[in-house]
């Protein structure tokens, strides 16, 4: 919907930190789809899944950079990261 869009949306930046990131781990894909693949990969396996229901964190995600820097976040976190 608009309303979660216009929540979410400021949350996915792509920081100096994250860029540098997808570079590493995209290096040497043949193809967007195998980019894609790797990232979405990494974000499955390397972000853990931690559900935290606190606030408007049931429906807000964090930002970009902080779910890279914690490592940690529910779907909605993993979505904004990858």
């Amino acid at each position: 919907s608009r309303t979660y869009a216009a929540m979410a949306m400021p949350k996915v930046q792509v920081t100096p930190e994250i860029q540098a990131k997808a570079d590493e781990i995209a290096k040497g894909a043949t193809s967007k789809r195998e980019e894609a693949e790797r990232l979405y990969n990494w974000v499955a396996t390397e972000v853990r899944y931690v559900a935290l229901f606190l606030g408007m964190g049931g429906i807000e995600p964090h930002e970009s950079g902080q779910i890279l820097a914690n490592r940690y976040g529910d779907c909605k976190d993993k979505a904004v990261l990858y």
